[in-house]
């Protein structure tokens, strides 16, 4: 078997087209059901439809036909047609526009998710990474490529709350490893504490040490150690990691020998390690040890579909039954900006089941209700308002660009989202940097 490469996985061009998903509906069992619309088709939701299902649409609150969805020319099209209760877009009312992925529709009690794909893209249940969006699909797949080589050790980057070591963890039991999983934040520890901590002492090393311990690397022998936010590590601590990942070899505090350890490293972090490095606060040498294999963890916001799975499983975790979740606490998880991820999520849904005092569907209080407004979430196709343009910082660096783009996985609609522009000036600034938007798109096998 040849191990892959070091570097970023393989990414060519791979033609995504839109899809629709139920978000919310009174029937819990459609939940999460979605509809394909490459370019060409058209399809229409109403009471007479079953484009996504039987009966899906059979409420009296909707129109025999209630609205139509048309893909064509790369993009897509919502109008209303003339229904009795109206159609809405991201919680107001509708009668023609263009979706982006993200949009959030309402016809009646039902809500629709807009977003994007590989037509008839499969992902495998996992139990700890949930959802079925085309982002976490990628994810999964790269956890499947790189855990059965342990040499290659990994590198992943999100933001907060993003589940950096529940991906940490996926890799471990899947690479089928027989040593244990160990986890240490780096920023927690300080000198010769956090040295102690991953690479252990010798009894007598300290004044009031009386015995020797392991340090977290020997214990993840034939396992794996999970350094959170590396970036932070100090100086002395990344020479003993570069050390370790160039021989093998670690030796404790104290030790005058060392000991050869197989341990795989998977790290995290949110930074631009090309600015630490280049302001020398951060190895080069050990950043490209560390990164052998490159995740990006998409931010929940751009895999909103995900979000009435996620919270599902939240709420099962939480009180052991699978309890509704109402439609307006539903819109409003949707149409959050989910800053702090996941994690957010979670303490959110918590809050909810909490404040329902046992009553079901779970309803949208009114602490969460001015909560989850303060932070709408602007849809990745939406032009971003000037003021937002603005504080954007105007054009990008190449590294900043480059961020962007591996963050969206080449999505050149949605990088020009985020960086408040058109897809054309993104184009003409990958143009004049010398970048590739294709190198960053997902792998085509």
């Amino acid at each position: 078997m040849t191990e892959p490469s070091l570097g970023e996985p393989n990414n060519r061009s791979r033609s995504l087209v839109f899809y629709l998903s139920i978000a919310s509906h009174p029937r819990p069992e459609h939940i999460g059901v979605r509809k394909a619309l490459p370019d060409g088709t058209s399809i229409f939701l109403g009471r007479s439809s079953s484009t996504m299902g039987i009966g899906v649409f059979h409420f009296s609150s909707i129109s025999r036909s209630h609205a139509r969805i048309t893909s064509e020319r790369g993009g897509l099209t919502l109008e209303d047609l003339e229904s009795h209760n109206g159609t809405s877009l991201n919680g107001e009312p509708c009668s023609r526009a263009r979706l982006s992925p993200g949009d959030v529709i309402g016809i009646g009690p039902v809500l629709l998710v807009v977003h994007e794909g590989p037509l008839d893209y499969e992902i495998p249940a996992h139990p700890t990474l949930i959802g079925t969006s085309y982002a976490l699909a990628s994810v999964l797949a790269d956890i499947q490529k790189v855990a059965p080589f342990p040499k290659i050790n990994v590198l992943l980057q999100g933001e907060t709350g993003t589940g950096k070591e529940l991906v940490a963890r996926a890799i471990h039991e899947a690479s089928m490893r027989p040593g244990k999983f160990q986890s240490v934040n780096c920023a927690t520890f300080m000198g010769t504490i956090l040295q102690s901590q991953i690479f252990g002492h010798e009894k007598g090393v300290f004044a009031d040490v009386k015995s020797e311990r392991p340090g977290l690397i020997e214990s993840a022998h034939q396992g794996t150690l999970f350094l959170d936010e590396v970036a932070e590590a100090p100086m002395d601590l990344q020479i003993g990691l570069l050390s370790f990942l160039e021989t093998g070899e670690i030796r404790r505090l104290g030790a005058d020998a060392p000991r050869m350890i197989d341990a795989r490293i998977v790290a995290a972090s949110n930074v631009n390690f090309d600015e630490l490095v280049r302001e020398r606060r951060f190895r080069g040498e050990l950043f490209s040890r560390l990164a052998g294999w490159v995740i990006h963890l998409p931010r929940l916001r751009d895999r909103v579909e995900d979000i009435p799975l996620l919270a599902a499983h939240f709420v099962r975790n939480f009180t052991g039954k699978d309890l509704p979740i109402h439609a307006r606490l539903m819109a409003a998880l949707l149409l959050y900006a989910w800053p702090q991820n996941v994690r957010e999520l979670k303490s959110a849904i918590e809050r909810a089941v909490i404040e329902a005092n046992g009553r079901a569907p779970i309803p949208l209080s009114p602490f969460l209700e001015r909560a989850l407004a303060h932070q709408r979430r602007q849809p990745p196709g939406v032009p971003a308002r000037a003021d937002d343009r603005s504080r954007s910082g105007g054009k990008p660096s190449p590294t900043r660009l480059s961020e962007v783009l591996a963050k969206h996985r080449g999505n050149v609609r949605r990088v020009a989202a985020e960086l408040g522009v058109s897809r054309n000036t993104i184009y003409r600034w990958c143009e004049e940097y010398g970048i590739d938007p294709d190198k960053f798109r997902p792998d085509n096998d």
